[in-house]
Order: C-alpha cells, then structure tokens, then sequence
C-alpha cells in the first residue's frame, strides 16, 4: 500500500470545490466556477482530479480507431495548460482516480499514479466522471489515463488495418457511426466486409422510424450489412456466435452495446441499480446538501454530450450562486425528448431533436466533416 497525505487541515474562509473529471463536464464547470466565482470569491479553490492529462475527444472516436483518419492531436489536448491563466492558489489539477467518498467528514480519496492515496477535503463537491463502455478496453471512452487510452486506440487501429472481416455490435449511434465509417473506408471497395448485429429491429430505435430508415439506407450504401434482432453471444477464433445459432467471420469484433457509469467509489446508498448517482431537480446527490453529479453518471436524461454540458452550466449556475451567498439557486429542467446527431460517414447522416427530422445534408454538413472536432481547444479553454 501506499502512503497516504492529507489536506484536511484548511483555513476557515478557504472555499474548496472538488471537481472528479476532466471529461467534458468536469472541465466545463472548472471554467465556469473560475471565471464567474473567482473575483467575488477569492479565496475559492478549485480542484480537478482527472486521471487523464489530455482532454479526450472521444464524439470522433468513431472515426479516429480507422487507421489514417484522424490524429492524435486532432482529438486530445492537454488539460493543465488551458488553466495557467489562473492565478495557481485558485487551481489546482491531481493527476489521480477517485477512490473512496466519505460525504459525512467531506473528503475524497485520490489514488496517484505512484499508488498514494491523497485525501482531499472539500466545501462543495462536483462529480463528473462520465462512463465507460460496458466491454472494458475500447478507446471509444476514456480508458483511466491518456496513456492507456492512446494505446488502446492505436491497438485497435492496427487491427482493423489488418483485419479482413469486422463485426460491430450495437445499433444506437456509436454503433451507427462506426460501421458508417469502417463502410465507407473499406466496405464498399471490397477491401473488408463490415457488418452490424442489431438485437431491435431497426437501428437507433430510440428515434423516430423515419429517422432510423435513413441511417439504415446510408449504411447499406456503405456496403454496410445489416443483421437485425439479433445479438452476439460470443467472439473466439475469428468468429462471432450469433444468437440465430448461425456464426460470422469477425478478424475484429467491436461491441458497442452501452455505458456504464463510473461511480464504483461512490456509496451505495447514493446510487440506483444501474450504479447512477440518484440526484435532485437542482443535480445535487439526493439527501447530500454539498455532492453534485452532473454528466453520464447521474440518473437525468440519456448519456450524451450535450446533455452533460448542459448539466455542467447549470450546476455551475447553481454553485456560483452558493459560494458568493446570493442564493438564486435553479432547478435543472431535464427533458426526455430524442435528440440526436448520426453520421454515416462523412457525407451522410440523420438526426432529430423534439419530433423534428433533420436532413441527412444538414447532418452531414454540420457534424460528418471533421465531427466537431474543431471545437476542441475552444471547449478545453473554457
């Protein structure tokens, strides 16, 4: 075991936010405390603890693990350098994981790359450790460091480059995506068969049927092949077991069947079954006065992008209303309509948001170009 420090010991007046994350909510609401709490608070400390030192900017992972697409500087960017403006008592960046929450004492375990454990002793604290995909080692999440993640994309790049047959499991949109992408790149000049295994009946059944359609047309133009209402029960020996007692050549299988939250240090009792934090209409863990969660880990809305950094702005809001005493606290008004942005390669793609269909040229034009992946220095620099 590790030694073990503490900050525990702390002036009175200091006010200290823990922020877990460095994902695209805990570094949003990081800058968003900063810059509108700072000048009327100043002895405010924010703290993130991350264990990735670059900001990962996995909405084009779908297309980064094809081999040539996308660089590595094209989709992570170091986290510590966008904080420097700051003068260093009011920030602070811990390399570490999350180990253990003990609300009633307000402290978090850290455990460093070293092994160490740091306690931590907050005023306000701000979960955001987002998920990881339910098959462990797919860089399409955030694989613990950027080291780790980076190699695990390039592993996977090399596989498909070598690969003669892919199976992708999973007909919601990272799934969409991907074998969108693999399509287009090798598919449809013969050079790998790409196929996707769906257990509903239609792809993106979350959306609208119309919607899905469209995406399904685009896949199959990719030389896509689609099996519906189905699922893989196993991949050994380059093949993958169907559910339909039937097998397929798979070189590389990707199962992309869902998240997972990554809470395993929170309590139990502040979690549902699916290991989400319950939280209140404000996003504050449910029967904890100082314990947000915003992002993939709590229990609101569906897990996207969009929606975490919503919740990083309203529980900045909400923060910033606290720690400089007006009070002017918002409920975080959570909305269960579809809204989403498919890309089937980089020239097609659907989508809809309230009811509404977008154009696969709309979607295309806005999202299939580069992913927004242009957005990423803006997003990291708050």
């Amino acid at each position: 075991m590790g030694c073990q420090s503490s900050d525990s010991v702390r002036t009175m007046s200091k006010k200290t936010v823990v922020i877990l994350g460095g994902g695209f909510a805990g570094v949003q609401i990081a800058h968003r405390i900063l810059k509108k709490a700072l000048s009327k608070v100043p002895a405010l400390k924010v703290i993130l603890v991350t264990p990735n030192t670059q900001f990962y900017w996995n909405i084009a992972a779908v297309r980064a693990v094809v081999p040539g697409e996308m660089a590595d500087d094209v989709v992570f960017a170091d986290i510590a350098s966008n904080f420097a403006s700051y003068p260093k008592t009011a920030f602070e960046m811990v390399v570490g994981t999350a180990s253990s929450l003990t609300s009633e004492s307000n402290t978090v375990g850290v455990e460093l790359a070293d092994s160490s454990t740091r306690t931590l002793t907050y005023d306000q604290l701000v979960i955001a450790t987002g998920s990881s995909m339910v098959e462990p080692n797919l860089p399409f999440k955030l694989l613990g460091t950027t080291e780790a993640t980076k190699s695990a994309l390039h592993t996977l790049q090399k596989q498909i480059a070598s690969a003669k047959s892919i199976v992708i499991a999973g007909g919601g949109a990272t799934g969409v995506e991907t074998a969108g992408e693999l399509g287009e790149k090798y598919a449809v000049t013969g050079a790998k068969s790409v196929t996707l295994v769906v257990s509903s009946d239609r792809v993106l059944n979350v959306c609208m049927p119309k919607t899905s359609a469209v995406a399904a047309a685009a896949l199959l133009k990719n030389k896509v092949k689609i099996v519906y209402k189905t699922r893989v029960k196993s991949h050994e020996n380059g093949q993958v077991l169907l559910s339909t007692g039937t097998s397929l050549p798979a070189d590389v299988y990707l199962p992309l069947v869902g998240v997972r939250p990554n809470t395993d240090f929170v309590p139990s009792n502040m979690t549902n079954a699916k290991g989400e934090i319950s939280v209140d209409t404000y996003l504050r863990a449910k029967g904890k006065d100082n314990v947000w969660a915003i992002g993939d880990c709590n229990d609101v809305e569906s897990k996207m992008m969009m929606k975490a950094t919503a919740h990083a702005d309203a529980c900045a809001g909400n923060l910033v209303a606290l720690l400089t005493g007006s009070k002017k606290t918002k409920a975080y008004k959570a909305s269960d309509k579809v809204m989403m942005f498919a890309t089937v390669g980089k020239k097609a793609g659907t989508g809809e948001a309230g009811g509404f269909k977008f154009p696969s040229f709309m979607v295309s034009s806005m999202k299939g170009k580069a992913l927004f992946s242009q957005n990423l220095r803006k997003q990291i620099a708050g």
